[in-house]
């Protein structure tokens, strides 16, 4: 067993980052090219990342003892924007007792009681899209899913906040890389330069905030369909008889705003480009369509081997991270505690081996 970080590119710790940060696919495919299934990359202020590319390595990762691979400790940037009770940074008996939580509020079921309200926000969206002219459809379709996630998530249907929020949550998520800094180091966004990400900040607070208040004191709350009115009904059963706070909803619903409407958004967007460089794809997918609207369950069939396709070879997630908090044998190496490693989604769904 080999006790040595795996090979990866000498280049200075800042030109990696650089390279990172401007052409992240290629570069990481170019590595796994030239240095193999797992290879290392210095990243300023990660240290080395292993990034592996083998499904087994990766299986291992997933599947094995989770005490050692820690996915909250490798997200902790996100806390600037997503808050420190968020199920995307927490480690251990919390990102368990939350992700089981959360699963009751958008489980297949609880999704399935909305499909005529996202095929409603669809098609009012759609109906305003232009004809004969090309216009950018990411944005569009931006709108759809955070009005989706707006009443699917929170059940929102103040005419006031539902429009603050539209507006609020754009201008986050689409940041100057400037503005930025503030998200990683919060205590920035006391300084001028910064005071507009934090006026943003407190706005989303205080909108989020409302909405909970409300979901608590609402007489009909066992009638909603929510995921934030099921969290608030299921919670005491299913956090070990403790109560969730204010503060820990607020968080989980970030996370649900931002992870939830953007990644969606933007794997509609690639699925669109796909479609619209494949002729013969896009015309058997409006054939498709036609089907599953008559009942014809070989439409579903296509459109959803067609969606699953479009995320292989255009996963909006590249790869995902994980401290180990203990030294392990993986991929041919001894790996020391403090490393972090990087499954690499992208690389695998690239592999012509796996997927001729």
């Amino acid at each position: 067993m080999k006790a040595k970080l795996p090979p990866g590119p000498r280049l200075p710790t800042l030109a990696q980052s650089i390279l990172l940060r401007f052409y992240w696919p290629r570069f990481v495919a170019a590595c796994e090219r030239r240095y193999g299934k797992a290879f290392t990359l210095k990243v300023t202020s990660l240290g080395p990342v292993v990034f592996l590319a083998d499904p087994q390595d990766i299986k291992e990762v997933f599947t094995g003892d989770q005490s050692s691979y820690r996915a909250g400790e490798a997200n902790a940037v996100l806390r600037g924007l997503l808050g420190d009770n968020s199920l995307l940074v927490l480690d251990g008996d919390a990102h368990r007792d939350w992700r089981r939580l959360l699963s009751i509020g958008l489980g297949r079921d609880a999704v399935a009681r909305h499909a005529d309200m996202i095929r409603e926000v669809t098609a009012a969206n759609v109906c305003s899209w232009p004809l004969d002219r090309e216009f950018p459809v990411a944005r569009r379709l931006e709108q759809i899913t955070l009005e989706v996630i707006l009443r699917a998530v929170i059940g929102a249907t103040n005419p006031a906040r539902l429009t603050e929020l539209r507006e609020v949550i754009p201008r986050i998520l689409n940041m100057h890389p400037f503005a930025t800094l503030a998200v990683a180091y919060p205590g920035l966004r006391r300084r001028l330069p910064w005071r507009a990400v934090s006026r943003d900040f407190e706005l989303l607070d205080r909108i989020l905030l409302a909405e909970i208040a409300d979901c608590r004191a609402d007489p009909d709350l066992d009638a909603r369909t929510d995921a934030l009115a099921i969290l608030v009904r299921t919670a005491p059963g299913n956090m070990r008889g403790q109560s969730i706070t204010d503060a820990e909803l607020r968080d989980q619903l970030m996370t649900l705003l931002v992870a939830g409407h953007d990644t969606t958004g933007a794997a509609l967007s690639w699925t669109l480009e796909r479609l619209v460089r494949n002729p013969t794809v896009l015309e058997e997918a409006r054939r498709a369509a036609q089907h599953s609207a008559a009942g014809d369950p070989s439409g579903d069939d296509y459109l959803d081997g067609l969606l699953k396709e479009s995320l292989r070879i255009r996963p909006v997630v590249f790869n995902v991270a994980r401290v180990i908090h203990r030294p392990i044998e993986l991929a041919g190496y001894s790996l020391p505690a403090g490393i972090t490693v990087a499954p690499g989604i992208g690389l695998v769904h690239a592999c012509p081996e796996l997927c001729p």
